[in-house]
């Protein structure tokens, strides 16, 4: 397994949590209780190896980024301007509508369940289109 990125989308109370491949490949994806962030992120950094904590710049960040300064890993925030429509849009393309739902545009569908993981895939996945693109994309990091 190659090097990767933890993503959290944080809020008030949950967050979205996912890792990814450098290449794009979902690791891992879940919705945590903002609470149990410090541990689901210690956890994660123990099972993947993680190079990078991306962070969504929205509430619930100070949390994590409090929680990011104290690990030995670079962190970086960065804009999740409109992640949640392009989640949602994902969400329908891997769980694609059935029955009289067909029949509606997806910017008329809502899923029905949480989806705040996805919103961290769109959030890492934009970040690393610019990585690749050789852009900085953030607006606060931190390196060793």
């Amino acid at each position: 397994m190659g090097q990767s990125i933890l993503v959290v989308d944080p809020g008030s109370v949950k967050c979205g949590v996912a890792v990814l491949q450098y290449d794009g490949e979902i690791l891992f994806r879940e919705i945590r209780l903002t609470k149990d962030m410090k541990e689901t992120i210690e956890k994660l950094l123990q099972k993947f190896s993680v190079q990078t904590i991306v962070v969504g710049d929205s509430t619930g960040k100070s949390f994590i980024i409090e929680v990011c300064k104290a690990l030995p890993v670079e962190y970086q925030v960065i804009d999740e301007k409109y992640s949640s429509e392009e989640a949602r849009r994902l969400f329908f393309q891997m769980n694609p509508p059935r029955g009289w739902r067909r029949v509606f545009p997806i910017s008329l569908l809502h899923p029905g369940v949480p989806y705040d993981d996805l919103s961290a895939v769109v959030i890492g996945k934009r970040f690393l289109a610019h990585q690749k693109e050789g852009e900085s994309y953030g607006s606060e990091r931190k390196s060793d």
